[in-house]
C-alpha cells in the first residue's frame, strides 16, 4: 500500500509544482527519490492487480466475464476507499461490490469450526512465539518459519 501513498505525494507534487505552488518544497521533497522510482510503485501495482485477476480468472471466477473480474480487482485495490491493506471488508459489502462467490460461515456450521478452530490455534502459537509463516495443508504437513 505504500506504492499508492508515493504515488500520491508524486501527483500532488506534479498538481502543486503545475500551479506553482510550494516548488522548492516538493523539488527538495523529490530529490530524495531515483528518477525511476515512482514508476516502480506504479508498476508494483498494475503486477498485484495482474496477479489478482489472473488467480480470480482460473479459480473462482472462471465462468464470469473479463469485465467481472476487472470490476472485482478495480474495487479490491481501490486504496481511496480502503485506505489500507488490512481494511476488513463485510460480506454484504463484497456482495454488492464484487462478483465473488463467498459463503456466510453461519451457513455451514463444520467450516465455521474449522476455521475458528484453526484460528484459535494461530492465536495460541502466536502468543508462544513470533512466527512469519505458518503453513498446514490438507495432509497436515506443516511449516513454520519464526
Amino acid at each position: 500500500m505504500l506504492h499508492y501513498e508515493f504515488l500520491k505525494l508524486y501527483n500532488t507534487a506534479l498538481e502543486d509544482i503545475g500551479n506553482n505552488k510550494n516548488v522548492t518544497y516538493w523539488s527538495n521533497t523529490l530529490a530524495k527519490y531515483s528518477p525511476t522510482f515512482f514508476g516502480q510503485c506504479d508498476n508494483a501495482i498494475k503486477m498485484s492487480k495482474k496477479y489478482v485477476y489472473t488467480w480470480l480468472q482460473r479459480g473462482m471466477l472462471a465462468k464470469k466475464k473479463d469485465s467481472e473480474i476487472n470490476d472485482t480487482v478495480e474495487y479490491l485495490a481501490d486504496y481511496d476507499r480502503h485506505l489500507q491493506h488490512n481494511t476488513r471488508l463485510h460480506k454484504n459489502e463484497l456482495d454488492n461490490n464484487t462478483c465473488l462467490n463467498i459463503t456466510a460461515l453461519e451457513k455451514d456450521n463444520d467450516l465455521q469450526d474449522d476455521i475458528l478452530s484453526t484460528y484459535h490455534c494461530l492465536v495460541i502459537l502466536a502468543e508462544m512465539n513470533v512466527y512469519n509463516k505458518v503453513i498446514l495443508n490438507a495432509k497436515n504437513k506443516s511449516f513454520i518459519v519464526g
